[in-house]
C-alpha cells in the first residue's frame, strides 16, 4: 500500500547519475517494506536498478512484449504504443523519436 506525503523538495535520482534536489512534487512512500530485508551493499548503491525496483514493485511490470514495429526511413524499432497518436492510423502508425520521419538525418 502506498501513502502520499507532502513535501516541498524532493531528491530525485536520474538513470544517468544526475541528482535534481529542487523538484517540488508529491513523494510516495510504501508501507510494510522492512528495510532490514533489502540486501544492499553499502559501498555501491546502482540508482538506476533500484529505481527501477521501486517502480515496478510500486506500480507493477507492464509487458507488452518485443518492438514489432520498424520506422519506414530509418529502420528504428518501435512498440506500437510509442506511435504518434494524432497522425497514425491503426494501419499505418507513425514514430518521431527516430529520425523524425526522415527530417532528421542519424549518423
Amino acid at each position: 500500500m502506498l501513502h502520499n506525503h507532502q513535501s516541498s523538495s524532493v531528491s530525485f535520482y536520474h538513470p544517468h547519475g544526475m541528482v535534481d534536489n529542487n523538484v517540488a512534487s508529491t513523494s510516495y512512500f510504501m508501507q510494510d517494506v522492512d528495510i532490514d530485508d533489502v540486501d544492499v551493499d553499502d559501498s555501491y548503491v546502482d540508482y538506476e536498478d533500484l529505481n527501477t525496483m521501486l517502480a515496478e514493485s510500486s506500480i507493477g511490470l507492464w509487458d507488452i512484449g518485443d518492438p514489432n514495429c520498424v520506422c519506414p526511413f530509418c529502420e528504428a524499432l518501435f512498440w506500437y504504443e510509442e506511435r504518434n497518436e494524432s497522425s497514425s492510423t491503426k494501419a499505418n502508425p507513425k514514430y518521431s523519436l527516430c529520425c523524425s520521419q526522415n527530417k532528421v538525418q542519424l549518423p
